[in-house]
């Protein structure tokens, strides 16, 4: 029997914008070797309750759990910290390291871990290519990709250091039919060895894999 808590609770969290509410108050557990998807119209609330999960904002009310610990009132530098190796996040804006070549930017989570240079770059273009991104371009500036190949990037990284779980904003969304059957497919390599994958998506595909829903729709309007 497995009594290990859930990679992420939710107890009755609220996030409100002036004062009206765009998520909640919602209660959700995600278990390990699980898929949750986010289900609703664009503009119900799907992107702010991944940031709530992800510590990437705060609630207005209710508690965010880590696995079993409380984190709703950690600071950003900690929660940067139980992030590392652990959760990884895909965003609609990507958030790559554009400064740097794309390996690096990829792999740069493995450098807290203590991975060598070399590894570092082997497991990058390794993942890269399995996305369809060529080993030829590991060496580019974010810049110089498509927006599709962008993504896929920002895939990339989080899964190199997704020791327990995906947080995924619509990851399929500027992909083609071939590319995001790769995405889909990574995504559930990695819950196949136990990570929790969120994910918000109109992907069938990623749906039908799920083994929980959590339906959202627009907040209602303010008198």
């Amino acid at each position: 029997m497995n009594d290990a808590p859930p990679v992420f609770e939710l107890v009755q969290v609220e996030r409100r914008r002036a004062r009206a509410p765009v998520v909640g108050p919602v209660s959700v557990s995600i278990e390990a070797s699980s898929v949750c998807a986010l289900l609703g119209p664009s503009g119900s609330g799907k992107s702010t309750l991944l940031a709530l999960l992800g510590g990437v904002e705060a609630p207005d009310a209710g508690r965010v759990l880590w696995s079993g610990r409380d984190v709703t009132h950690a600071s950003q530098s900690a929660l940067s910290l139980l992030r590392r190796g652990r959760i990884g996040i895909v965003g609609q804006s990507f958030s790559l390291h554009e400064h740097l070549p794309l390996w690096q930017g990829v792999s740069i989570g493995l450098i807290v871990l203590g991975v060598a240079r070399k590894e570092r770059r082997a497991r990058a273009i390794a993942l890269l290519e399995t996305l369809a991104i060529p080993a030829r371009l590991a060496d580019r500036r974010p810049a110089e990709l498509s927006g599709g190949e962008r993504q896929r990037a920002a895939i990339a990284r989080a899964l190199l250091c997704a020791e327990i779980a995906v947080i995924a904003d619509e990851p399929t969304s500027n992909q083609d039919s071939a590319s995001a059957e790769l995405v889909v497919n990574a995504l559930l390599a990695r819950v196949a060895q136990g990570a929790a994958l969120v994910v918000a998506t109109h992907d069938p595909r990623l749906e039908r894999a799920a083994s929980q829903r959590v339906a959202l729709n627009l907040p209602a309007l303010q008198p």
